[in-house]
């Protein structure tokens, strides 16, 4: 993701020679984090019994360092950080994964968008907002490439040490085991 910021800073620089009517400078870079399998580990194996089953979500692993560098992230003026993830219906699944971001991240509620399980994440948030309410860029840090084909900004996948056995995936991508710099 550092790297990711340097290309940002590079664009902007590129971006300011061009005519103003062709920026959105008041916008900035947009990054979504999954949260499942991203900034927290999955339950590999779990059967959709255990998770539906109370309390699983909520009590979740962290991928500390995917939550250091989204947390770092956060602190940056020229970043917008967002979690994006599905839910499945009911308050429950909402409540449970807001506690568990209370707990590992620094993640304040507006940026937290929940999207119906089993829509797609650029649709929905482009229904939401308005065309001048949207960045130049927008880039997607999610474990599963089905999310990450449909993104139509910038994907990055993150190898959480259980998916990427089937090599679908060929863009982008960063490894839980980096550290938050090298992120």
């Amino acid at each position: 993701l550092i790297l990711l910021i340097f290309s940002y800073d590079s664009f902007t620089e590129q971006n300011e020679k061009e005519d103003e009517t062709m920026k959105r400078n008041d916008v900035p870079v947009h990054i979504y984090f999954d949260m499942d399998g991203t900034l927290a580990e999955w339950g590999v194996g779990k059967t959709m019994e255990q998770v539906m089953a109370p309390g699983y979500f909520a009590e979740l692993q962290e991928q500390k360092n995917v939550c250091d560098c989204m947390n770092y992230l956060i602190e940056r003026s020229d970043v917008k950080v967002f979690i994006l993830s599905c839910v499945f219906p009911g308050k429950r699944y909402r409540d449970e994964k807001m506690e568990w971001l209370y707990k590992h991240t620094s993640i304040s509620k507006e940026q937290v968008i929940f999207v119906p399980d089993g829509e797609d994440k650029w649709e929905y948030i482009h229904a939401q907002r308005s065309a001048e309410e949207m960045p130049e860029k927008e880039v997607l840090i999610d474990d599963y490439s089905k999310n990450l084909s449909e993104w139509k900004g910038i994907p990055i996948k993150l190898y959480n040490g259980v998916n990427g056995t089937k090599g679908t995936w060929n863009g982008r991508s960063i490894h839980h085991k980096m550290s938050a710099k090298e992120m």
